[in-house]
């Protein structure tokens, strides 16, 4: 089996590589210039391959020392990743979710998994951004998963369906769904479309009168706020059930049409990258999830 070399060469030659410079290397490492020079050159003479080009101010990576260059910036970058992960100076694990099913379904419950797992931080974050999981410090993400890297794992965790709600007061108006033309309609901004595939499905067929502009009514950045307007009286939102169960069961909300949910075909999904080193608590936070959407309700 070939021995590695001395890592301490390699960490020198790693620097010596970024830099494209034993000079700046050196200073890197608070080492002279002929310490940077010699070590290289006895790592070379192990490798037995030449690493650098050296010039009279300059030098430069043969083929050889591009190949070992990207390893070695690797095998850094995952060292330093699992230092991370087990140092206790860090690290909370990281969430990153929608901005209404961060608000409305998880942080209602995270003071459970809180309390079940008192030994890590967590960290979350409401953002409709698709996080970059190999790159960017983010554990975990609430994605619909319909395109992902084939590295990435990812859980299902239920359905996304929508029912309509409004005031209490508001209901008595609207006996049916072909009422609706006489409501506010409340819409979130990037659910654009939500409403009419939704109409379309209560009325079963029955064609939408081109005199009703659905398009029409208020609008929010998100699905939290929409849901408020709907508890002030505002209009009627459309919104997912598991985001409003605790307004339905105080009745500042109520479904003024007995219709079964409509499924939008997406599934919130639990996902994670396995290129990098993640956080030990994700399996636990995952499972818990789990536990969750199989409750929820």
């Amino acid at each position: 089996m070939f021995k590695l070399p001395s890592l301490n060469r390699l960490r020198v030659f790693e620097a010596a590589a970024r830099h494209l410079s034993f000079l700046r290397a050196a200073q890197e490492l608070s080492v002279t210039s002929g310490a940077v020079s010699q070590a290289i050159a006895m790592l070379e003479r192990e490798l037995d391959v030449q690493l650098f080009v050296r010039q009279p101010r300059q030098v430069s990576l043969t083929l050889a020392g591009v190949c070992l260059a990207e390893a070695t910036r690797r095998a850094q970058a995952e060292i330093q990743a699992a230092i991370e992960v087990i140092s206790p100076i860090r690290r909370s694990l990281k969430i990153s979710g929608p901005p209404t099913w961060t608000t409305r379904w998880l942080m209602p419950r995270l003071h459970e998994f809180a309390d079940e797992n008192p030994g890590f931080g967590i960290d979350v974050e409401a953002s409709r951004k698709l996080v970059d999981l190999d790159s960017e410090p983010v554990d975990l993400a609430i994605r619909y998963a319909h395109r992902l890297p084939p590295h990435y794992r990812k859980v299902p965790l239920f359905k996304q369906v929508f029912i309509p709600v409004c005031a209490p007061q508001l209901a008595v108006e609207l006996p049916q769904p072909m009422d609706l033309r006489r409501a506010r309609l409340l819409h979130e901004q990037n659910g654009a479309g939500w409403w009419r595939s939704w109409i379309q499905f209560a009325l079963q067929g029955a064609p939408i009168t081109p005199d009703w502009d659905i398009e029409d009514g208020l609008y929010f950045s998100q699905g939290s706020l929409a849901i408020q307007a709907a508890i002030q009286g505002l209009g009627v939102a459309l919104v997912e059930p598991e985001m409003v169960q605790s307004y339905l069961r105080d009745s500042e909300l109520v479904q003024p049409f007995p219709i079964v949910p409509w499924e939008t075909g997406n599934i919130y999904h639990a996902v994670w990258s396995e290129k990098r080193i993640g956080h030990p608590a994700v399996p636990l936070f995952v499972a818990w999830l789990e536990r969750c959407a199989a409750g929820a309700g």
